[in-house]
């Protein structure tokens, strides 16, 4: 026998009311951190993160994007949970996800205490966007005929880019740009054993791998995750063929954990931010 699923939300239940009211006070320094981004903290002249600039790598312009990215999200999040009322069953897990590693990007680049592996980091980072960027822009040139596209332009920019990258490379005795990339499960892992250290939490580290984990499964619709929220849903249609089940997620299994763990990981990233953009 088969399962089919339905996706839907479904109200929230009255046992996962302490975690919308977790969420809900958490909101709200997400919301005060959202109206301290709209104004520009640039690092101090002097600071770490001034010092660590290379021309064609700003180690801070990466951490600020990563640090905004998961703001955006974590507030959105909660906006609509709180607006809505309604657990959908993967959507807050994608919406986390991309919390998360905003989060984790942003504290894997600012975390090391030596300038060059800051440095070396963001260079890894950029490296693979660009050259993530040079492949969109190559599957755009194959557009039909009539489709009208400033694809050699785009190109050019991008390849500008990684000309600039070159330069950092050479002073970090690092490879051609090309050849270098960035893995995000490292920088998961990485940052996952940072905040155990921190927090003296088996349980968080495994937990923040957990979103890592759960969050991209739900974002690329793969069937073990939409089957897992379907035990927790109700039979719509049963016959030979198969049975048809609405699928309902869990706000303290997977979307509530998701949301303060990303929380947790970008306070710290918000803090080493901080740190590294004031002179001391």
């Amino acid at each position: 026998m088969t399962e089919g699923e339905r996706t839907q939300p479904l109200g929230i239940t009255d046992d996962e009311q302490g975690w919308v009211s977790r969420i809900n006070e958490t909101a709200k320094t997400v919301r005060m951190w959202r109206d301290w981004a709209k104004s520009a903290q640039r690092a101090q002249v002097g600071s770490d993160l001034d010092l660590d600039r290379l021309v064609g790598l700003d180690v801070e312009s990466a951490a600020w994007n990563s640090i905004a990215s998961s703001i955006e999200h974590l507030g959105f999040f909660a906006d609509v949970i709180h607006a809505t009322g309604a657990m959908y069953p993967t959507a807050y897990m994608t919406v986390a996800r991309t919390a998360f590693m905003g989060a984790v990007n942003a504290h894997y680049l600012l975390a090391p205490e030596k300038r060059t592996k800051r440095q070396e980091r963001a260079l890894n980072m950029r490296a693979q966007e660009l050259k993530d960027q040079v492949n969109k822009i190559k599957e755009l040139s194959r557009m039909p005929a009539g489709v009208t596209l400033n694809t050699q332009g785009a190109l050019d920019h991008a390849t500008k880019q990684i000309e600039l990258l070159r330069g950092p490379a050479q002073t970090l005795g690092k490879a051609d740009p090309v050849y270098l990339s960035f893995n995000q499960t490292n920088a998961v892992t990485a940052v996952a054993t940072y905040m155990r250290k921190l927090s003296n939490s088996d349980t968080l580290e495994l937990a923040l791998a957990s979103i890592w984990r759960d969050g991209s499964a739900a974002a690329h619709a793969q069937q073990q995750y939409l089957f897992s929220r379907s035990k927790q849903g109700t039979v719509i249609a049963s016959d030979p063929r198969g049975t048809v089940v609405s699928m309902r997620g869990e706000l303290g299994a997977d979307a509530g954990p998701a949301f303060l763990g990303s929380f947790a990981v970008l306070n710290d990233a918000l803090r080493l931010y901080n740190l590294r953009r004031l002179k001391h």
